[in-house]
């Protein structure tokens, strides 16, 4: 999992199939530029992403993978290509994983590290095939309270309809397609 705050300067990013490793999103309508990060708050929100997901083993960094298979966050300080009510946005495919899938957290000023972690820890279940819910304190929950205090969990209720069942074992889910044996 690679949390982009944008170190290096402006990214441009395109339409196009998911990959990571080419800047290319389905998310994206057109091309968009982002960055340089209006905020310098990277390093707090992997820390606190990382204490997150650590216990599933799955492994945060900052620094870009390169060619390696991986999901990118992107933490959007200028350029934001969305909607600004949007907190955050990525590809979801219900109960299916893809890797190599963009997405992005609007880190506008005055998000915290926690608030912001709590975007890109939605983010990673939305990756991830995870449904939505309405259980408090989820991080897929439909509105988050929590922040970076929100968990994953066993048998979570679902509430978005097309999925398949009516709970969902994030655990499970997030350990098979992203943690480290």
């Amino acid at each position: 999992m690679f949390i982009n705050g944008l170190a290096a300067g402006p990214v441009t990013y395109s339409p196009g199939g998911n990959s990571a490793q080419n800047n290319l999103s389905t998310m994206l309508t057109a091309p968009a530029t982002i960055g340089p990060k209006a905020i310098d708050q990277t390093a707090g929100v992997v820390g606190v992403v990382r204490a997150a997901v650590d216990p599933l083993g799955i492994q945060v960094t900052d620094i870009d993978p390169g060619a390696e298979p991986h999901l990118e966050i992107v933490l959007v300080g200028q350029g934001w290509p969305f909607s600004a009510s949007y907190p955050s946005i990525a590809p979801f495919i219900c109960d299916r994983f893809l890797g190599n899938m963009i997405g992005f957290v609007n880190a506008v000023p005055n998000r915290t590290d926690a608030d912001l972690a709590g975007s890109v820890l939605f983010v990673i279940g939305v990756m991830n095939g995870l449904a939505p819910t309405w259980q408090p304190g989820n991080c897929v929950a439909i509105s988050p309270a929590g922040g970076a205090t929100c968990t994953y969990a066993n048998q979570v209720p679902i509430s978005t309809s097309g999925c398949s069942g009516t709970t969902q074992d994030q655990l499970t889910v997030l350990t098979t397609n992203l943690g480290c044996p």
